[in-house]
């Protein structure tokens, strides 16, 4: 493909790019197509309530054998803290984040790497989740939930096992009941989106 089906009026052309990379990459190994009607919503997810505005954009809808996911790419809207003591003007980017819709609920998960949350209040009643039996992925990742068990039942020793293979740092994680989202809170980066990718259809497949 050499042109999006979309109106590119706010991708700047290094995210078109960009987008039409990803979506040319994929191609070899996934059946790829643009989801032109795709109706979700971020804002049941906790990773969405610090930005100010966000909308997605393009879709890629990704199927590969059984296993069905989304990349969206959606634009936020963040101011970056400053001590400057003028108004600092709201920031856009797009962002890739990629969904997964799950087939049965989990109750809500947070789950980032290497660095604790700076906002945990979203959660009610969350619950720090330690693995004493995977303490390499303890090291690695840190895990909230308001269910115990039911995230326990997720992040089984092969979900595990496919986060800790993974070289993208950064990585933010959320299940929201029956819906699943990843990204890195970072402008869109081709090796990033594909790395996710890869990520979700391997978490397809080891999923109980």
């Amino acid at each position: 493909m050499t042109a999006l089906p979309y109106s590119n009026i706010d991708l700047t052309g290094e995210e078109a790019e960009n987008i039409l990379l990803i979506f040319n990459n994929l191609q070899s190994k996934f059946n790829v197509s643009f989801k032109m009607d795709f109706a979700f919503s971020f804002e049941n997810f906790s990773l969405f309530k610090n930005y100010l505005d966000h909308s997605i954009g393009p879709v890629i809808e990704v199927r590969h054998n059984e296993n069905l996911f989304y990349i969206t790419f959606t634009q936020v809207s963040y101011k970056i803290n400053s001590a400057s003591r003028f108004p600092v003007s709201a920031t856009k980017e797009y962002q890739t984040w990629c969904v997964l819709p799950l087939n049965r609920q989990y109750g809500h998960v947070l789950l980032k790497t290497e660095t604790i949350f700076d906002k945990i209040h979203e959660l009610i009643h969350p619950i720090e989740i330690d693995f004493k039996d995977d303490t390499d992925f303890s090291k690695q990742f840190y895990v909230l939930a308001n269910d115990e068990l039911m995230a326990r039942s997720l992040l089984n020793s092969q979900f595990r096992s496919c986060l800790k293979d993974l070289q993208v740092k950064d990585l933010w994680m959320e299940v929201s009941f029956d819906k699943l989202v990843v990204g890195n809170k970072k402008r869109i980066e081709m090796s990033t989106a594909l790395e996710m990718v890869d990520l979700l259809d391997k978490i397809s497949n080891v999923i109980s």
